[in-house]
């Protein structure tokens, strides 16, 4: 759209109601967006018998820190001269009849009572902020003639012919010579204006004084509590579309005017009324009664009675009687043409305050008969402060939960966290195992201990499991969870512990990702690591345990179709697909680079392995002593800590996926404790060998694919047969 590529970058259309041909847009930056809720839209209609499209007005309803409503109006109000009692029938109609949608729930809003009102639709009345605009279509209430003569001496002489200059001169912005129409000749009357303003804004000040708005203001008959900031632009209306300065040239020859207007109404706080004393009352009473009995007595009352041509009712007024004392009447003070450009109203929360930084209008712009007004405002207003109401919020549940936890069991859990993940990463009561690669086992604690008065008793409440077994579980299968004693023994946790006052329970949570159908889950998405446990407190509150982790892509399990694409220097399977979508199609491998890397990384540490030391002997070594070695696995010699070696695994699984070296000290001690001492050599290759094993077992499709590997079954002991299907491996395409 047109108007968002005129916005800087940022904004965002947030609301666009339109009525006919009258459309409002409403565009909020990004710094704001955050603060804009309960966005809502109307329209009125007052044209054709009141209520048709052709005449009305769009609203839009926003509440800005979930205190403010600011409610902005965009109307066409009717038109002609003469019809101002209409136009001011129209503004009270779209006052009275703009409906917005009841603001949310967590709206606060500025006034006192706001808080025990449930939320209702409102109208504009229940704007803080009102933001007025349109074509108004008031105009000015002088001779046509009159209007041009006093503005004729400011209009725009550089660009297509105007009023003050009907020569016919190529225009230097258009050049549209002799195209211009000529401007309808009025008769000029002689007007005392012209004398009284020598000056633009002094004739500009001239003209409003008779301005049709600022009088039925000024009445009270329009747009009461409405406020305008002073006007030094030209009038807007009516001009020959193309140009610059050019009044109507039509046939009817339109007045200029200032149609375009905005307005603006700051929402005063209803005023407090105190009850009168009935003894000051009656002191008052008495005052008045008094007064207009001295009054009658002296002749200067009269008593007369006045009828109504509409009602059968009679009306006893008061008039003042002729009397030889002069009577001077109390001269009425004119307020200003303009209102002050800054609005200020106190609430119990803070003061709002708008203040009117610009308001001009654009002549340059000529593809409308009209001129387009803009207005700049800065708005204070106090609003919701997101971190103390949570303060607040968490005081009265603190509160709340004090009385309730009087009468039931309660009990507080405490994770235990690793140093490397701390509060401030947003993981507040939440289990955070960090990153979880392939064969890796997590373990967290967490401590229940029961804080309340009553006896606790606790239970995980279970869930169907997903594979449709019919079983019921308690969480993911990947995690395992026991409750442990002050022992550290393990029980079952279908057992129900129950815990007195002050004591505690210990929760055991450990994860563990080594099966090929919930790596392929999780690398293409479908399934995610995190998890919920409910822990049921009998007659109290259930408490959630949430569980996070972040999914590291393993290449176990996949098939031989996917690695050959993987292209060099893309990271291993794990960048490969981290980056998927970014990487060009590069050539197919004739087998997966894992491969060729592990392959060769074993040859060669066997052969450092076995080599003899000065002082070493054949019996040293493993190869020597344990035929197979490293191949198979009860001949390997360093699997007495089943999770030091699990570890030392992890390290070799995360060289193989992300196609890093095999012996990088950080993809070795990638699982390992800082204080493990370190991997040697024998125990590195064992560990390289097992992943080896595992990675082929799991490939998805095996070394050799199924279709290829019927035909060399059938080959049999038939050597030139299985030769012959070896030379033309044809069946298998990647």
């Amino acid at each position: 759209m047109k108007v968002k590529a005129a916005l800087p970058s940022g904004y965002e259309c947030v609301a666009s109601p339109q009525l006919i041909g009258l459309l409002l847009l409403v565009y909020v930056s990004s710094e704001i967006a955050p603060l804009v809720s309960s966005v809502s839209t109307a329209t009125v209609g007052t044209g054709l018998i009141g209520y048709g499209g052709n005449k009305g007005a769009c609203g839009v309803r926003l509440v800005l820190g979930e205190t403010l409503r600011l409610s902005i109006v965009d109307c066409h109000l009717a038109a002609s001269t003469n019809a101002v009692d209409r136009r001011n029938w129209d503004a009270g109609q779209i006052s009275s009849r703009m409906v917005f949608e009841a603001p949310g729930k967590d709206v606060v809003g500025l006034a006192p009572d706001d808080e025990v009102k449930a939320p209702v639709a409102e109208g504009l009345d229940r704007a803080d902020v009102v933001l007025w605009c349109g074509d108004l279509n008031y105009r000015i209430d002088l001779d046509n003639a009159d209007v041009r003569a006093l503005l004729e001496p400011y209009m725009p002489k550089d660009l297509p012919p105007t009023h003050a200059d009907m020569s016919l001169a190529p225009s230097p912005v258009l050049g549209l010579a002799g195209k211009w129409p000529a401007p309808q000749k009025l008769e000029r009357k002689p007007t005392v204006l012209l004398k009284d303003s020598p000056t633009l804004q002094g004739t500009l000040h001239s003209l409003l004084k008779h301005d049709q708005l600022l009088k039925q203001r000024r009445e009270g008959k329009a747009f009461a509590g409405y406020k305008e900031g002073g006007m030094t632009f030209l009038p807007t209306y009516k001009y020959d579309v193309g140009t610059v300065g050019v009044w109507d040239s039509s046939e009817k020859g339109r007045a200029p005017s200032w149609c375009d207007r905005i307005l603006w109404r700051v929402k005063e706080p209803p005023e407090v009324k105190q009850d009168e004393p009935e003894e000051k009352k009656r002191e008052r009473g008495y005052t008045i009664s008094e007064d207009i009995i001295s009054a009658a007595t002296n002749e200067e009352i009269l008593f007369e009675t006045v009828y109504d041509d509409d009602s059968d009712e009679e009306d006893l007024v008061v008039s003042r009687a002729e009397s030889p004392i002069p009577h001077q009447e109390r001269q009425k003070e004119v307020p200003p043409i303009f209102d002050e450009p800054t609005s200020t109203v106190q609430t119990p929360f803070g003061e709002i305050r708008l203040e009117q930084k610009a308001y001009t209008s654009h002549q340059n712009v000529s593809s409308s008969d009209h001129k387009p007004v803009s207005s700049t405002f800065l708005l204070t207003f106090p609003a919701v402060d997101p971190e103390q109401r949570a303060k607040v919020h968490a005081e009265v549940a603190r509160e709340v939960d004090k009385l309730e936890n009087e009468r039931r069991p309660v009990i507080t859990t405490i994770i235990d966290q690793p140093d490397e993940v701390g509060l401030s990463d947003g993981f507040e009561g939440v289990v955070n195992l960090g990153e979880v690669r392939f064969w890796e086992k997590k373990h967290r604690t967490v401590t229940v201990a029961n804080t309340g008065t009553l006896k606790a008793k606790i239970h995980f409440v279970g869930r169907p499991s997903p594979d449709g077994s019919g079983k019921e579980v308690i969480c993911k299968p990947w995690v395992n969870v026991e409750f442990l004693d002050h022992d550290s023994a393990v029980k079952d946790t279908k057992q129900t512990p129950e815990l007195e006052p002050g004591e505690v329970v210990s929760i055991s949570l450990t994860l563990l990702i080594d099966q090929v159908q919930q790596v392929l889950a999780l690398n293409d998405g479908s399934e995610i690591l995190d998890d919920v446990l409910v822990l049921r407190v009998e007659g109290g509150r259930d408490v959630f345990i949430p569980i996070s982790a972040t999914w590291l892509y393993s290449s176990y399990g996949t098939t031989l179709k996917e690695l050959v694409r993987i292209p060099e220097g893309a990271g291993g399977f794990r960048g490969y697909r981290k980056h998927k979508e970014e990487l060009k199609e590069g050539p197919l491998y004739s087998a997966p680079r894992e491969i060729y890397r592990i392959t060769q990384f074993i040859c060669d540490s066997v052969a450092d392995v076995v080599t003899l030391g000065p002082d070493e002997r054949i019996g040293y070594k493993r190869l020597f002593t344990h035929p197979g070695w490293p191949v198979r696995a009860d001949t390997w010699g360093h699997t007495e800590d089943a999770e030091r070696r699990r570890a030392v695994e992890v390290g070799v699984w995360e060289a193989l996926d992300t196609d890093r070296e095999f012996d990088d000290e950080k993809c070795i001690r990638v699982a390992m404790n800082p204080d493990d001492h370190e991997v040697s050599p024998e125990e590195h290759v064992e560990a390289v060998v097992a992943v080896f094993l595992r990675w082929l077992g799991g490939l998805g499709d095996g070394v050799i694919p199924s279709t290829f590997w019927t035909e060399i079954v059938a080959a049999g002991d038939d050597n030139k047969a299985a030769e012959e299907v070896l030379s033309h491996p044809t069946h298998y395409h990647p």
